[in-house]
């Protein structure tokens, strides 16, 4: 599954991604803080974007963000039920992997 996660400014990538690390780092495989991604020990990928980058051509399974038109968009072709999460959904999700 690939998760999508859209915040505001670039700078608070890296504050989320060493708190995802901080909370669940027995269940991440790999950093990538260059792509803006983390994988996770079961193969999901959680990528991070900004509110200003381009969207095109960027899908996703689940997608996170200020912006749900593009959150919408992105997750187009999910099969996910709820393909709109909140953080507390993300959370929930890597305490349960």
């Amino acid at each position: 599954m690939k998760i999508v996660v859209q915040v505001q400014f670039l700078r608070d990538v890296d504050i989320l991604i060493n708190d995802i690390c901080r909370n669940h780092n027995n269940k991440i495989q790999d950093v990538r803080k260059l792509n803006r991604e983390i994988k996770l020990i079961n193969g999901c990928v959680i990528k991070f974007v900004s509110t200003q980058s381009q969207i095109d051509g960027l899908n996703a399974d689940v997608a996170i963000g200020v912006d749900t038109e593009h959150a919408e968009q992105i997750t187009c072709r999910s099969n996910q039920k709820k393909r709109i999460w909140n953080f507390t959904d993300l959370d929930n999700y890597l305490k349960n992997i």
